[in-house]
């Protein structure tokens, strides 16, 4: 204590070590009773080999003379940790320290801090905390609880925490070698094992014996993660493992078995049990089971330890429940306002949900603090990308990508953009036909995204003959020629909506229009439900068409609907005309340039024979072209439709 006051003078645990050391000389109750040396009882046990029976026949003489003595109640809890280590059964210890705690003068830290150790020892961190915290409460700057906060905060992946511990520490003291060594072990876990080595170097150039300093270089230069786990459970190597693209499973489940033992209440083994979960349920998509872990874990964290509920936050996005996530972005928010992974949780979840202003506003504030921030610049560039901005977009990619070339979502975002189109052009020829007739048709289609939501779609259709096919879907006479504008909005997996116009020029019946409007909403992540009405006009061809529908959405190549038509004409001898239809459907769309189609309808009974069967494809050919085919055929009258057609995407 003297050599450390002559270094720094000021240093507090220093002045409180003498003091103490001071006190240990001078004759007490306990040290000159015959037969009661627990100064030489600790003496003893601080040894790498403590000779236990001495020890115990120690504390036996104590125990006669002075039972409730804070430093006998301290010998014997100290030596039930000794004895209680191989099989790390606490317990014993424990209650000796609470013993001394209970009646250890105020400005006795000595038992309260071998308490903390022991509640870390036992994987207990939350009630070392609280010890350490109480100290801390009396005194700031007392020192062993602060590196006993920060050690704590590394078991609980709390880095950021220790390193603040430290920074602070290396501030009143540069040549702190504790501080050094946390750091050094914080940089281990963070798998940055350059930096560690040169934590771990400066320690020993201050001290050459120490042995943390020592392992901790030897672990950097092995480039060996450091582990706040037991030798028995290596839950992170399990962590490290679990993030490689391909896992090894079968290693990983072997260290949860062995972590399940030992204790399975652990935030780190039930955060391991939730993101392999996650990992194994990502070709399904289904993450019930990661969401159960992550909640256990939650429950077992630490206030200040929001890595849980962070976790169950990202996999409720991937699980399509991004409300869900964004409640508890927000509560982490509400705790601590500068949560970076919280922010940028939220912007994920507002740029998934087509908030675009949110999610720029909380990116821009990335930027301003710093504008080399890859993960504000992606996020505004994937904004600009699903907005269709592809210079924007592309300008912040390669931004990000200066900074930091082997950045997965930069590659995975590049790739994107290279594939990305915003508009689409379909050439198609066909024909209908009802018995012996039939008519030659051929369109021209165009659609343009204007946006991430919005859609804008023209079709041009001539035909070579005007024929009535009778059907409850377009029951009028074909057009010579027509002509549709449409609007669409869609917000993914949540609703949508739009209207068209359809004018359509007969050469013998007039003109006639078409007007028409949709919707839909998921009822759920993965059952949509839509409906829309068309009415024609005028006279002759008044007519009113509505559908309502479902389609159940699933994790395989194909989604199930189920519509029903109804379609009701005006006629001028027999009145109106009620017929409905319905239709189910097998769809699946894999990409914007590959999709599939094939259902079959069922008309009115008293119709001959009331089915159908019809079919569309889009089946991708060259980059950005595809080959289009429509089918339709109707048994009662032997009306049918086929088509070819080719789509270009730029």
């Amino acid at each position: 204590f003297t050599k450390v006051l002559q270094i720094s003078p000021n240093n507090s645990d220093a002045d409180v070590g003498l003091e103490q050391a001071n006190k240990a000389e001078q004759p007490t109750k306990s040290n000159l009773t015959n037969g009661c040396q627990t100064n030489e009882g600790l003496t003893l046990l601080n040894r790498a080999y403590p000779p236990i029976t001495k020890i115990k026949s120690i504390l036996s003489e104590c125990d006669k003379v002075a039972p409730n003595d804070v430093q006998v109640l301290l010998l014997h809890g100290l030596l039930a940790r000794k004895e209680g280590l191989p099989n790390k059964n606490f317990a014993s210890a424990i209650h000796w320290l609470k013993k001394a705690v209970a009646v250890a003068t105020p400005d006795n830290n000595a038992p309260a801090l071998e308490l903390a150790t022991t509640y870390e020892w036992a994987s207990q961190g939350n009630e070392a905390k609280k010890i350490y915290s109480r100290l801390l409460v009396k005194n700031p700057n007392l020192r062993p609880a602060l590196l006993g906060l920060a050690n704590v905060g590394i078991a609980q992946k709390q880095l950021q925490y220790s390193q603040n511990i430290y920074d602070k520490l290396l501030k009143q003291n540069h040549n702190d070698v504790d501080a050094l060594n946390g750091l050094g072990r914080i940089q281990l876990a963070n798998q940055n094992f350059p930096k560690a080595k040169s934590f771990f170097e400066k320690a020993l150039k201050i001290d050459p014996n120490n042995k943390d300093s020592q392992i901790g270089l030897e672990q950097s230069k092995k480039r060996v993660s450091f582990s706040a786990a037991t030798k028995n459970c290596p839950v992170d190597e399990g962590l490290k493992l679990v993030n490689e693209t391909k896992p090894p499973v079968d290693k990983i489940l072997a260290i949860l078995t062995t972590c399940d033992k030992e204790n399975p209440n652990d935030v780190q083994v039930l955060m391991l049990h939730g993101l392999l979960a996650r990992k194994e349920g990502m070709d399904k998509k289904d993450y019930d089971v990661a969401i159960s872990w992550f909640q256990k874990a939650a429950l077992e964290a630490t206030p200040d330890n929001y890595g849980p509920e962070l976790e169950l936050a990202t996999t409720y996005e991937w699980a399509s429940q991004p409300l869900k996530a964004k409640v508890i972005y927000i509560s982490v928010l509400n705790m601590d306002p500068n949560n970076r992974a919280a922010l940028l949780g939220l912007a994920s979840v507002d740029r998934a949900r087509y908030n675009f202003k949110e999610s720029m506003a909380i990116y821009q504030k990335f930027l301003e603090k710093n504008p080399n921030d890859v993960d504000a610049l992606i996020g505004i560039a994937s904004i600009d990308l699903a907005n269709k901005k592809f210079d924007l977009a592309k300008k912040y990619y390669l931004t990000a990508q200066s900074i930091q070339p082997n950045n997965q979502d930069v590659n995975t975002g590049l790739q994107m953009l290279n594939d990305a189109t915003k508009y689409r052009i379909s050439l198609s020829d066909g024909v209908y036909g009802i018995g012996d007739i039939a008519s030659n048709s051929s369109a021209i289609t165009f659609v343009a995204d204007l946006n991430a939501t919005d859609q804008l779609y023209l079709l041009l259709v001539h035909n070579t003959k005007e024929i009535q096919l009778g059907q409850v879907f377009n029951p009028t006479f074909l057009p010579k020629n027509s002509f549709l504008i449409g609007f669409q909005r869609q917000y993914s997996e949540r609703y949508g909506w739009g209207f068209n116009y359809d004018y359509r020029q007969h050469v013998n019946q007039g003109t006639e229009n078409h007007v028409e409007i949709n919707g839909d909403i998921y009822l759920l992540p993965q059952f949509q439900v839509y409906g829309g009405m068309r009415e024609s006009f005028p006279t002759p061809f008044n007519y009113q068409l509505y559908w309502a529908g479902g389609t159940l959405i699933t994790n395989i190549p194909v989604n199930f609907s189920l519509t029903a038509f109804l379609g009701i004409q005006e006629e001028e001898v027999i009145g109106t005309i009620r017929s409905p239809a319905y239709s189910f459907d097998l769809s699946k769309e894999f990409s914007n340039k590959t999709y599939y189609d094939i259902g079959v309808a069922y008309l009115p009974p008293e119709r001959n024979n009331p089915w159908s069967v019809h079919g569309n494809f889009a089946i991708t050919t060259f980059k950005n072209q595809a080959l289009e085919a429509w089918y339709e055929y109707y048994w009662f009258n032997s009306s049918y439709y086929a088509g070819l057609g080719w789509r270009f995407y730029w």
